[in-house]
């Protein structure tokens, strides 16, 4: 009786404990699925930063979402240095703690770029659980285009992505600037790098910007030209003097 009595306690432990895994999993699965997130509009991202769509709930300079975050069409997410941000007043910096996908889809615009005066381009950084994409037509921006101060730069885009990063025919990842161009550092697990990833310097007296994209899996790159890190006249992946060309690092994990 005793033993008999003992088995059934040992399987109503097990069942409860099973059961509280399946729960967690489901609730964990539930809380993602309800903090998709979906930018359909021009949004700043001060203004997204500690709001109710904030799962972290700070004014920290990290928006944080718990499942996925869409920028559609017509949609965008900006730290750029308008006004009334002061004329030589730099673009803000973001960065992204997303659970789920990052997508940024066509016509979606991601950008904190240096437009006016003498500022640089602010840094964009995403860290993402799930899969990043930039759709045809969609621009992820951290480019200077004021040509106002020689020593000013484009910020640092870098995305960090435990699941597969593809950057469509027609679609922008851009740190170029009239002066020195910004980092642009992408990792994944299979990356697909179909439209333009750039980190243009001034063509007579700028830099280009180091490039790194690095594939934990499979990285495919089908045209040459489609990540470029250009400075006075030079194309090749020299190592970063002035006038010239930054490094160029495009790899796939070796086992």
């Amino acid at each position: 009786m005793t033993s008999s009595r003992f088995n059934w306690e040992k399987v109503l432990f097990v069942t409860v404990a099973v059961a509280g895994i399946v729960l967690i999993a489901w609730s964990r699965k539930a809380l993602a699925a309800s903090g998709n997130v979906t930018i359909s509009s021009p949004t700043t991202f001060a203004s997204l930063d500690g709001s109710g769509q904030d799962a972290d709930g700070a004014e920290n300079g990290t928006f944080t979402v718990r499942g996925s975050l869409v920028v559609a069409d017509r949609g965008s997410i900006t730290c750029n240095d308008d006004a009334p941000l002061a004329e030589n007043d730099g673009a803000c910096s973001m960065q992204f703690d997303v659970m789920g996908d990052f997508a940024i889809q066509a016509g979606g615009v991601v950008s904190a770029e240096n437009r006016r005066g003498g500022g640089n381009g602010g840094d964009i950084v995403a860290d993402v659980g799930g899969n990043f994409s930039v759709e045809s037509e969609a621009i992820l921006s951290a480019r200077r285009t004021s040509s106002a101060g020689n020593d000013r730069s484009g910020g640092v885009i870098a995305v960090h992505v435990t699941g597969d990063v593809s950057v469509e025919s027609g679609a922008l990842v851009v740190a170029d600037s009239p002066a020195e161009a910004g980092i642009i550092a992408i990792t994944g697990m299979n990356i697909a790098i179909d439209g333009v990833v750039s980190s243009l310097g001034r063509p007579t007296a700028g830099r280009g910007g180091a490039i790194s994209i690095v594939a934990a899996s499979s990285l495919t790159i089908p045209e040459a030209s489609a990540v470029r890190s250009i400075g006075s006249r030079t194309l090749i992946p020299l190592p970063a003097t002035r006038d010239e060309a930054g490094f160029l690092t495009l790899a796939k994990a070796t086992k």
